[in-house]
């Protein structure tokens, strides 16, 4: 059996803790080893037996000497963590500890986060408005694209934009943000006070956050409505719910992660469970029976997400082919959807599927690929070349 956790933060870095439970007498968790999968995920494995256990302590420190701080108490039902309390461009460290209702156990080996080399940004598929064509960049960590407009965020809060700027969606008003957010002609970011600024077009009230919205960690942009996840895991939304698609579902909580659509709207929760609400014409907000995911995204109208065994399930509309997820396609460390393509990084590779009319599913010959965005009809990659020298993962968080 094997559970697992993950972990994003709202700057997008997003953690995988694999727990593999094996029948021995419980001690410290062994083994423990950490693996990059993309700029956005890291693998934690370690070995622990489910006797006398009823969770795992995760403790992180930006030095293997310490001091080291609570990161997460998890149980092993747990399937999905958020983890909100790193800060900006610090190294990081993880040890654990098993614990149940009377004690601990010993601390499990100390792992490091390995180096990454440095990432670049290259787009494809439609370039109409220049989309797909970045300015030359440097120190990205998360990328985005929507309508005709894409966002690249750099490791020091400053948000890059090209493309589209008719209703100035690609002309930030800050430099100072944790997170982004593309939807159709409008842009979000999240700052490091917990809150969310948007700009450009506002014709549904969709950069115009709540006056109370506060604590934010996560935020999503569908076509013209947009979500922010807070702190204690609830949901809210503003902008366009001509389909319901900002109706939060009555007390839904323990969230880790959102994803909008252009109608609809997908939430994912502690346990694993993935919730939708909104528009429901193409079977978007209709659930997989049984699915369990650690991690989700949205098209215009379908929906992706990625299981435990790191396996790809999609449902929705599939008028060309953006949920038929290529036979044996495993090992996926992160999804996206477009208007009606998906993509899928298992990395370094990246693959595509769906509309392919303007070249958007047509991967360039990239290597390490370590992020990927998809917008209405292009498709962006954050990559790199192999490094000329070793450096730390820098991690930049609320």
């Amino acid at each position: 059996m094997k559970i697992i956790v993950s972990s994003f933060s709202s700057f997008g870095f997003f953690f995988i803790f694999s727990v593999i439970l094996v029948a021995q007498t419980p001690t410290a968790p062994t083994d423990l080893t950490t693996i990059v999968l993309s700029a956005n995920l890291v693998a934690l494995e370690f070995t622990h037996d489910t006797i006398n256990t009823d969770g795992f302590d995760i403790e992180g420190s930006s030095s293997t000497n310490g001091p080291w701080v609570s990161v997460a108490k998890i149980s092993l039902t747990t399937v999905a963590y958020r983890n909100f309390q790193l800060v900006r461009n610090t190294n990081y460290c993880y040890r654990l500890r098993a614990f149940n209702a009377t004690t601990n156990s010993l601390y499990s080996n100390i792992s490091q986060t390995p180096a990454l080399p440095s990432a670049r940004v290259s787009g494809w598929g439609d370039n109409t408005s220049g989309q797909s064509s970045p300015p030359p960049l440097s120190n990205i960590v998360s990328i985005a694209t929507g309508f005709r407009h894409s966002l690249a965020l750099k490791n020091d809060g400053t948000i890059i934009g090209w493309g589209n700027n008719s209703f100035g969606q690609s002309t930030p008003p800050t430099n100072a943000a944790l997170a982004i957010a593309t939807g159709n002609d409008f842009s979000l970011a999240l700052l490091p006070n917990g809150t969310v600024l948007g700009w450009g077009n506002n014709s549904f009230g969709q950069i115009t956050s709540p006056l109370n919205l506060t604590n934010a960690v996560a935020i999503a942009a569908g076509t013209t409505h947009s979500l922010a996840l807070k702190r204690n895991g609830t949901v809210v939304g503003w902008g366009n719910n001509a389909n319901g698609q900002t109706n939060v579902p009555p007390n839904l909580t323990n969230v880790v992660s959102v994803a909008a659509g252009n109608a609809h709207s997908l939430a994912l929760q502690a346990n694993g469970t993935v919730i939708g609400w909104g528009n429901n014409s193409f079977g978007q907000t209709n659930i997989p029976a049984n699915l369990i995911a650690i991690a989700i995204a949205t098209g215009q109208n379908h929906c992706l997400a990625i299981t435990p065994n790191y396996t790809i399930v999609a449902w929705g509309n599939n008028a060309a082919g953006q949920t038929n997820v290529p036979v044996n396609f495993t090992n996926a460390v992160a999804i996206a959807g477009g208007f009606n393509h998906s993509l899928a990084l298992n990395a370094p590779a990246v693959i595509g599927w769906g509309n392919n009319s303007a070249g958007q599913t047509t991967i360039p010959n990239f290597t390490n690929v370590v992020a990927i965005a998809a917008g209405t009809s292009n498709s962006l990659a954050l990559w790199s070349q192999p490094p000329s020298r070793t450096f730390q993962l820098s991690m930049a968080v609320p």
